[in-house]
């Protein structure tokens, strides 16, 4: 199990500099992922469910460390929060270990992101 924290996605940022890049020779194809991404980033310019994609295609995107995860029930609490307890060598005494992400390298997810986009494009001809 594999959690990913609003701590860590909140670095996986739409700017406008990404965007000048994504937008460089794009295909129609690829405007309409930036539209979208525009769209997506005015409510929260954060990437969060495309850092769980990219872990799946490239974990060493990220880096974590191994926990017990407690999820704070109490209504009268702090409901939902999550407290993690750092588990020494693979030991959770009993309990599911999850592993915690707690850092990303955004430039190299943005690559990965501009590398796939640029994938879609159609194939084009060239003049003979």
């Amino acid at each position: 199990m594999t959690m990913f924290g609003l701590d860590v996605t909140r670095h996986a940022t739409l700017t406008q500099a990404r965007f000048d890049i994504l937008e460089r020779d794009s295909s129609p194809i690829m405007k309409t992922a930036i539209a979208m991404m525009r769209h997506y980033g005015s409510g929260d310019a954060s990437l969060h469910d495309p850092c769980v994609t990219a872990f799946l295609i490239d974990p060493t995107l990220f880096k974590g460390i191994d926990a017990v995860i407690e999820v704070d029930c109490d209504p009268a609490g702090s409901y939902g929060r999550t407290r993690a307890t750092l588990v020494e060598g693979g030991a959770g005494n009993g309990q599911p270990v999850c592993h915690v992400v707690t850092e990303i390298d955004d430039e190299r997810l943005f690559q990965l992101i501009d590398q796939r986009l640029r994938r879609l494009q159609p194939n084009r001809k060239t003049a003979a």
